[in-house]
């Protein structure tokens, strides 16, 4: 059987994965573009592109950096539940872009900081919750073939999203573009509660968060090419 053929039949017979790939798509556009849409914010909100670049920067930078530790965080609780929070709570929160040029200078940097770095958390998180659900709902078979159709909608949608918020954008008001980004969210969370995950692992309790994360740490600084691996991302 070819792959095109294997893809068919996962998503003919996995309405758990169909479920999964159209909220990648609805959450995914509504990210990428939103991501724009930040950018042209940040540009009315700033004099400078010195003040540009620092505020983007340091506003993302972080959540970047607590993706290293999201996996453990994720591994003590339901891969969808997780999922479905991280999805009601970046609904408001792109909302509130909507207040920040209402504000002037150190107020509305701040608001913009603040937002952003938190959408940017629970970015990181989704991303992670994302991945880690597909073996949940998924037989061991069809993995492999599951996890490439992800990868490949994943990557196109951030090509797409991209470019269809810029044209949103332009054409509408952005704070139309908020709320219709909120709205997206909103209808993502609700189609990831109808995924239903049979046998849904259980989360050891028992575990250190903190002694996995430094055995983590020394793996990457040991091991050269899972270092290289993680200043790609």
């Amino acid at each position: 059987m070819g792959k095109k053929s294997e893809i068919i039949r996962i998503l003919k017979e996995n309405r758990n994965y169909r479920h999964l790939l159209l909220t990648t798509t609805i959450s995914g556009l509504a990210t990428w573009g939103a991501f724009i849409a930040m950018l042209m914010l940040l540009s009315e909100i700033t004099e400078t592109g010195v003040q540009l670049g620092a505020l983007w920067a340091l506003s993302g930078i972080v959540p970047l950096f607590m993706s290293f530790g999201l996996g453990g965080i994720i591994d003590r609780f339901h891969t969808r539940n997780v999922l479905i929070v991280s999805e009601w709570v970046r609904a408001p929160l792109h909302a509130l872009f909507i207040l920040v040029p209402f504000f002037d200078g150190w107020l509305a940097w701040t608001l913009f900081f603040i937002v952003r770095f938190v959408i940017g958390v629970f970015n990181s998180l989704n991303a992670v919750a994302r991945q880690t659900i597909i073996p949940e709902i998924i037989k061991g078979d069809d993995l492999i073939v599951a996890n490439s159709l992800n990868f490949t909608l994943t990557s196109t949608i951030r090509l797409i999203g991209a470019a269809t918020g810029g044209t949103f954008i332009t054409l509408i008001d952005p704070n139309y573009f908020w709320v219709l980004a909120s709205i997206a969210f909103v209808i993502s969370a609700m189609l990831i509660s109808r995924i239903q995950v049979k046998d849904e692992k259980l989360k050891p309790k028992d575990r250190h968060f903190i002694k996995e994360l430094k055995v983590g740490f020394t793996i990457a600084k040991n091991k050269v090419f899972i270092r290289y691996v993680l200043y790609l991302l």
